[in-house]
């Protein structure tokens, strides 16, 4: 669900390719010049000197003898490559404080010291029965004194080793302590210097003693209370897992390879799991003595990890300190993701495991092992009894499916169960909900609803729900601490830390969370893209904080980062919501970090915006960053002013995207969208194109070399030859004359470009084809402006005009100017090279084909609306005299780029035809055949997203910018080249709604074809032209609607009543619905694409001149006013070289409700009418003729194509179709290709490929 239609991180990463590319090309092309001109002085000078020389042969091999010998030889020096300093992984930790609670220095390695990490202030009460105004995600004791206890001494070492120890602790919280453990292991093991990774191998196995050891002596403390055990119990949990991790790391690190540290992050997010594990112990104890007790027991293991962190991160630069050498062979970045395959994903993942996350709720579910049902129509009526079957060692994705109900269970998904996907029908629809809580007696870590602990989780379509209530304090919806885990589409409510996101790299993508008092709270590695998050109503003595991150050490990777979201009070809580306090987060623990960035931030949230944990803790050393966010509450100039907190630029905004902050690789391969920097692939392709280039550019300064070389020794020495040059090609009247041939008015073709050329004091005696083109274009708009002036120039000299001749005058005049547009585009995509030569792509043919094209249908609208009103007045003559004329011109030019290709080859023109080319690889892309090959990274994901991200929000109940859609299309900047988004929300909207011309990359979706209406009622007997009466009304380039209903409620009484109008190029409808009777759908002209659309009508209810196909659409007859008979489509083609057409493909012809009149598939509006129906099941509503007349007892000319291609149902029968020439009810394949996807309107080369499914061809 893309929020604009760009990638930022993607886009960037671009931007500085190009700009490292055109740095590259301007320092390769200087080069070329130069070596070129001293090439050429070098040629020169040879030449002189040979013809001064008066030499003998002899004398010149002597003398150039002795000036070889005497001639110095150039030694560059070697130069030596600077390494770049290696990246941190995040961002520079904000200064430590100079007061505490910064840490004191640590005791000498025996006995192990205490208080070593400083312990946060204790929070507000929160005595139960009345909670305290602020009750804190996990309360934390009164800080304990450190012991006085000098630093034992370094141990000396030699410089080698002094050398290892200095850069091992470089960065260590605990300097000292880190050079004293390790030396005391350099005593003991005098090799490991050289080995860096056996060093920190070891180091990390004694932070595994050191945390047996302090359990050992933590399990003799007294427990007292159920509390107390039960805290325990949690600790005895978490130290098992830390113990595993610890474990994980060490053979981690034993895989390393020489020189070269992996780069995925799990080192780093294990042991940062692993220092979080044991806070967990200590925060589930209830303040008081034995908490204090377990926090002074803990604080050894804990330097203990924070000092392996600080080894991992260093270990890189200590391999080459260390002297370990590298391979001989040399590794290849691509060897970085050795299994990658086509479509992103590893190898080892399944073709099924890729689809799992892109399957469409109401379309195809992913195959589940087992469902759950709560009646009893699957495997089980309770999760918990389907995860006691999931084996422990399965080969793939073990997929559970969860019918809708609410399931009142505590669902714990264990560590040992790896890659489990649970998914249900939606997260209001299958949930998961508990009400255990702190009050109660559970600790934190207990209360979840809903816990993911194995690595590889997936949870789609699922909802959470804690429903203790706001007086239970801490009752959490879902706890989350298994890597690697993905939610989709997923809900979690509470109220008290609703979501914990405990450990581990975790993504959360389109979700809802909805809480009051640190809602988001953890210290896991956390990325939300385009969640909602809801604050809700807390009780009246407390305040709502968003965030509470609860990193401990400067150097975990951990963090929470909220980007493209929305945070917004929940609909009950919005009135009520600026008479509570409201924060974006607080600091949990000392080195806190939540990162918000492009996001909506409404105006409830206090201006300070964040809140301290209580004084000043952590307020110098918490990371507080916000970049590019909206809304009234993104305002910055409020903010409090921590040392820690401040706006971020994008640059460091780039450190927290899924890629880089989550090391985002394995989200892309679980099939999850998200926001990445550019994928290896995108990387290794630039590198291919970059290195092609460069040796492109290094051929040509040779060649060029050459030619300067060739080119003054050809000066000097000129070689006559006995053959001319052969003359180019010539071009007389006869040539003229020739190419107008092709046209329907060859001699208005030939005297008009006569005419043109005169004016213009052309004297070439010989006009190629390429410049004949032009110049018929050139008459055709130079008719079509004197043409646009007329209508006013009519309307002003005839003050008693009928009033519905003065409307459709005013609609000429608008058309005529579009159509004035059209061509000058057309005039502007003919590229022409030397010699005439036309530079043409089949995309550039088209193009221009479709433009002229639309222009003849604007001016064939102007005398339409004209005819439509001679019921009331006479038609202008003059009016229909110029417009004809014009008409003509406007032919002959689409004559001639309909057989451009032909001509060019007659007059043996050279041409480079630039065909489009569809390979199955693509820039390292698999390419789907079910989707077009080009297409922006945003408008691939528009139609895709369940929300895509609005620039503007439109609801009739006041919770948007504004309450109707015309206010927001005012907003609109005109020509823009990006999207541009309007969100509708659920309504029905009484407004006639007009995209202008100029409005061009339009979006506008809803809430639901049937659910968010735009409802107009203007029709031609209430004095509105037809061309008019569209309730939307869409004329700018590529405009898209998505989930819209589009309505004309005339009524069949009222005649021609139009629900939806465009003459949008390139324009794409995906699953709206258009509801009217006459003339319901009018698709007037230009490139236009229906796809799971509902249609709805009585007579010539789907009609128009453009190129369009309607596919997987719902196209409903109903019954129409008396004596009337329906027919589905009217196509206006008027000239034989537009490429125009309906095509109807894949779609259902069914009643809407009961019909009894007689329905046709349609009828033919002008001499060309083209219209298809392939593949479509067509119901016995449609009469065994199939086609009718325009005007009764009236056959239309041989010039119409009605064809039909393996048609289904009982209305498909071609056996009793009627008998006219135009009539096709039985086509060929070869003949159907043409109103394909890819022929017709040309969609591969335009349609959002990512977006919408759609089938290109036949097959």
């Amino acid at each position: 669900m893309v929020f604009q239609d760009f990638d930022i991180i993607q886009e960037r990463r671009r931007q500085e390719r190009q700009r490292k590319l055109k740095k590259r090309l301007t320092i390769a092309l200087v080069a070329i010049f130069v070596i070129a001109g001293i090439a050429a002085a070098g040629a020169l000078a040879f030449i002189s000197m040979k013809n001064s020389s008066k030499k003998s042969e002899k004398n010149k091999s002597d003398d150039n003898s002795k000036a070889d010998n005497s001639k110095p030889k150039d030694n560059p020096p070697p130069s030596t490559p600077s390494t770049p300093p290696s990246t941190l992984s995040t961002p520079p930790s904000p200064p430590k404080p100079s007061s505490p609670p910064s840490p004191p220095a640590p005791a000498a390695p025996a006995p192990a010291p205490k208080a070593l990490f400083p312990p946060a202030p204790k929070p507000l009460a929160a005595a139960a029965p009345a909670p305290a105004p602020l009750s804190p995600s996990a309360p934390v004791p009164a800080p304990v004194p450190a012991p006085k206890s000098a630093p034992a001494p370094s141990p000396s070492f030699g410089k080698g080793a002094s050398e290892l120890i200095k850069s091992f602790c470089e960065i260590s919280t605990f300097k000292e302590y880190c050079a004293n453990t390790i030396g005391k292991t350099l005593e003991e093991n005098p090799q490991s210097a050289t080995q860096p990774k056996e060093l920190v191998k070891s180091f990390i196995t004694k932070t595994t003693d050191e945390l047996d050891k302090a359990f050992t002596k933590a399990s003799t403390f007294e427990l007292k209370t159920d509390v107390e055990r039960k805290a325990f119990d949690v600790c005895k949990e978490v130290m098992a897992n830390a113990k595993e991790e610890l474990q994980s790391s060490v053979d981690r690190v034993g895989t390393i390879e020489p020189g070269k540290l992996p780069s995925n992050g799990d080192l780093n997010t294990w042991l940062s799991a692993v220092m979080s594990y044991q806070e967990t112990c200590i925060d589930s104890f209830p303040d008081g003595p034995l908490k204090n007790d377990f926090r002074t027991t803990l604080n050894s293991s804990q330097v203990y990890t924070s000092n392996s962190l600080a080894m991992v991160r260093q270990l890189s630069s200590l391999m080459t300190l260390g002297k370990e050498k590298p391979p001989a062979k040399r590794r290849l970045l691509q060897t970085k993701f050795p299994l990658l395959a086509k479509g992103g994903y590893p190898s080892w993942f399944n073709h099924e495991e890729r689809r799992l996350l892109k399957e469409d709720d109401d379309d195809k579910k992913p195959i589940p092992n087992v469902t759950v049902a709560q009646d009893g129509s699957g495997n089980f009526r309770t999760i918990n009894e389907a995860l006691a079957v999931v084996p422990q060692k399965y080969e793939g994705r073990y997929v559970i499916y969860v019918k809708a109900g609410i399931y009142d269970e505590t669902v714990i998904v264990p560590k040992k169960m790896v890659n489990l996907t649970i998914f249900g029908d939606g997260s209001q629809k299958s949930i998961i909900t508990g009400a255990k809580n702190f009050v109660d007696g559970f600790p934190t870590y207990q209360t979840a609803s809903f816990v993911a602990s194995g690595p590889g989780f997936i949870a789609k379509s699922m909802g959470f729900r804690n429903t203790a209530g706001p007086d239970k304090h801490q009752a959490v919806a879902a706890r989350v601490d298994g890597d690697r885990a993905i939610f989709l589409n997923c809900r979690f409510e509470g109220f008290q830390d609703t979501l914990y996101t405990q450990t581990h790299r975790q993504f959360y993508r389109s979700c809802v969370i909805a809480g009051t008092i640190d809602f988001i709270f953890g210290d896991a590695t956390v990325v939300f893209q385009n969640c909602l998050i809801y604050v809700r109503k807390p009780n009246d003595n407390q305040k709502n904080i968003v965030t509470a991150q609860g990193r401990k050490d400067k150097l975990e990777t951990t963090g929470i980062v909220i980007q493209n979201s929305k945070i917004l009070p929940e609909e009950p809580f919005k009135p009520l919501a600026k008479q509570f306090k409201n924060y974006l987060g607080r600091p949990w623990k000392v080195y806190s970090r939540t990162i918000i960035m492009e996001t909506l931030i409404e105006d409830f949230i206090d201006p300070a915006g964040w809140l301290e944990w209580e004084g000043d803790f952590a307020l110098s050393t918490l990371f507080y960053g916000e970049f590019n966010n909206t809304g009234p509450g993104a305002r910055t100039d409020g903010r409090v002013k921590w040392a820690g907190r401040r706006d971020i630029n994008r640059e460091e905004a780039q450190n927290y995207t899924v890629e880089t902050f989550l090391k985002g690789t394995w989200v892309k391969e679980a099939g999850a969208p998200s926001y990445c920097r550019a994928d290896e692939l995108e990387e290794q392709a630039y590198r291919r194109r970059t290195r092609k280039r460069l040796i492109i550019i290094g051929l040509s300064a040779i060649v060029l070399i050459a030619i300067i070389i060739g080119a003054v020794f050809g000066t000097l020495f000129p070689v006559k030859s006995s053959k001319s040059k052969e003359n180019p090609p010539t071009y007389t009247a006869e040539s003229i004359k020739a190419i107008c041939d092709v046209t329907r008015y060859p001699d208005s073709c030939g005297s008009s470009i006569a005419a043109i050329r005169s004016s213009s004091n052309d004297t070439d005696p010989n006009p190629g084809p390429s410049k004949v083109f032009t110049l018929s274009m050139q008459v055709a708009v130079s008719e079509l402006i004197r043409l646009s002036s007329l209508p006013q120039k009519i309307i002003s000299s005839n003050v008693n005009i009928d009033p519905m001749v003065r409307k459709e005058l005013e609609i000429c005049e608008n058309i005529f100017e579009d159509a004035v547009e059209y061509i000058n585009d057309s005039i502007s995509a003919v590229q022409v090279g030397q010699g005439d030569e036309m530079v043409l792509s089949t995309a550039k043919i088209n193009d221009i084909k479709t433009w002229l094209s639309s222009a003849i249908t604007n001016q064939e609208t102007c005398l339409d609306g004209l005819m439509e009103a001679a019921n009331h007045a006479a038609i202008p003559q003059e009016m229909e005299n110029a417009t004809r004329n014009s008409t003509e011109f406007s032919s002959n030019s689409l004559a001639i780029a309909t057989h451009i290709m032909t001509i060019l080859q007659s007059f043996q023109v050279p041409i480079y035809r630039k065909l489009l080319k569809f390979d199955r690889h693509h820039h390292g892309r698999e390419f789907d055949p079910r989707f077009p090959l080009w297409v922006r990274r945003g408008d691939r994901r528009l139609l895709q997203e369940e929300n895509p991200k609005p620039n503007i929000t439109v609801a009739k109940d006041g919770s948007g910018n504004f309450r109707t859609i015309s206010e927001a299309v005012e907003l609109i900047p005109k020509k823009r080249k990006t999207r541009f988004v309007i969100y509708v929300k659920e309504g029905v909207y009484l407004e006639n709604v007009s995209i202008h011309k100029d409005y061009w990359n339009v979006m506008i979706y809803g809430d639901g074809m049937y659910k968010t209406i735009v409802s107009g009622s203007l029709n031609k007997v209430d004095g509105t032209p037809t061309f008019w009466s569209g309730t939307l009304i869409a004329a700018g380039r590529r405009f898209i609607a998505r989930d819209m209903g589009f309505i004309n409620t005339a009524g069949p009484e009222k005649e021609q009543a139009v629900a939806m109008r465009s003459s949008s190029d390139q324009s794409v409808f995906y699953r709206c619905y258009f509801d009217a009777y006459q003339d319901t759908l009018y698709v007037h002209s230009n490139r236009q694409f229906y796809r799971d659309c509902h249609v709805t009508g009585t007579v010539d209810f789907i009609f128009g001149n453009a190129a369009v196909v309607l596919q997987n659409c719902s196209i409903q007859p109903r019954q129409p006013g008396p004596d009337q008979f329906n027919t589905i489509t009217a196509q206006s083609k008027t000239d034989p070289n537009q490429n125009t057409g309906i095509s109807i493909q894949r779609c259902q012809i069914t009643p809407f409700d009961n019909l009894t009149a007689t329905t046709y598939l349609g009828r033919p509006w002008k001499d060309f009418a083209t219209t298809m129906f392939m593949q479509s099941h067509i119901g016995d509503i449609v009469d065994p003729a199939g086609w009718t007349q325009w005007t009764q007892g009236v056959d239309p000319p041989n010039t119409i194509f009605y064809a039909e291609y393996e048609n289904l149902g009982p209305g498909s029968g071609i056996n009793e179709r009627i008998n006219w020439p135009g009539v096709k009810p039985n086509v060929t394949t070869e003949e159907a290709r043409r109103f394909t996807v890819e022929s017709l309107i040309q969609g591969n080369q335009w349609l959002p490929k990512d977006s919408i499914v759609y089938e290109s061809s036949l097959e």
